[in-house]
């Protein structure tokens, strides 16, 4: 299982994606980012067995309700969740502000969450 699928599991309420969405996404979904993650401690010798990842979730929707609706449920489904392969459970390190965008006659609004956690390097 991998960080994305881990996540998805988790917030069976919308559509999780990771990274991009279809051309015809569904009404609310999340996007889910991570990045390449940095080392979690400095060592002398050997390099660390963790990393710190950060995670952004990007919540998305038609109305400004439906994306503090998504909000909510990504923020309750994962602040505080330890997903597979990590050490640590995830911590909600902030939020973004409510973004209005798309394409014209499809305008969707978003949010975006970012979470820190600590993966085994082998788990990413």
């Amino acid at each position: 299982m991998n960080l994305h699928d881990d996540l998805a599991a988790r917030i069976p309420a919308l559509t999780v994606y990771d990274g991009e969405p279809p051309a015809t996404p569904p009404g609310r979904y999340v996007c889910v980012y991570y990045d390449t993650g940095l080392e979690s401690e400095r060592r002398i010798c050997a390099p660390s067995a963790h990393i710190r990842v950060d995670v952004s979730a990007v919540c998305v929707a038609r109305t400004r309700p439906g994306v503090r609706d998504a909000v909510t449920i990504v923020r309750t489904a994962l602040n505080r969740c330890q997903p597979f392969g990590a050490d640590s459970a995830m911590v909600e390190e902030s939020s973004g502000p409510l973004v209005t965008e798309g394409p014209a006659g499809d305008v969707r609004m978003s949010a975006t969450l970012v979470f820190t956690v600590r993966i085994r390097r082998n788990q990413l």
